[in-house]
């Protein structure tokens, strides 16, 4: 498993990351694309669930800066974090949602068990 995490990580993954060494939506799904992942194996629907938990995960663990001072500012202007205000504050300046190569190796595992869980069900 090191061996192939080591392959992806470093040759397949940079093909496709940002300047920055992450990964957003769309350069996954073109990835998916172009390695018969997407359509074949997993609907762009299940490719977006995978990638939005594991991007959402990400995001839980390492809130990026700008996340980190939405927090601060709700807080001192005593908004609530579930109210619509907070959320509409939140959805506007929320920050592109990525996944770093750690996440992608773990993105097409999951593709991959996605594909045998369609073919469990048949």
């Amino acid at each position: 498993m090191g061996d192939l995490f080591q392959v992806v990580s470093d040759n397949i993954y940079p093909v496709y990351s940002n300047a920055k060494g992450l990964m957003n939506f769309d350069r996954f799904a073109s990835f998916s694309r172009d390695h018969d992942i997407f359509p074949s194996l997993c609907s762009k629907a299940a490719l977006y669930r995978i990638f939005h938990s594991l991007s959402t995960f990400s995001e839980a663990i390492n809130p990026v800066t700008q996340v980190k001072s939405l927090i601060r500012e709700m807080s001192n202007l005593d908004i609530s974090a579930m109210s619509p205000r907070a959320l509409e504050t939140l959805q506007k300046s929320a920050p592109e949602m990525t996944i770093d190569k750690n996440l992608f190796v773990e993105a097409i595992t999951l593709s991959a068990l996605s594909s045998e869980d369609k073919d469990f069900n048949k």
